[in-house]
């Protein structure tokens, strides 16, 4: 299990949200629902 930071801008003030999420088959899994757009581009940090 690993936590994703995800750091983001809106209204021109930067946000950042903690999303636990999973990695299998090559790619991070979140376990819980998230509010992003299909191919949203995302920097991830591994805590």
């Amino acid at each position: 299990m690993v936590y994703v930071h995800k750091t983001f801008h809106k209204g021109g003030d930067d946000m950042s949200q903690v999303i636990e999420a999973i990695f299998e088959n090559g790619v991070f899994r979140p376990l819980q629902p998230v509010e992003m757009t299909d191919r949203e581009v995302v920097s991830i940090k591994i805590l």
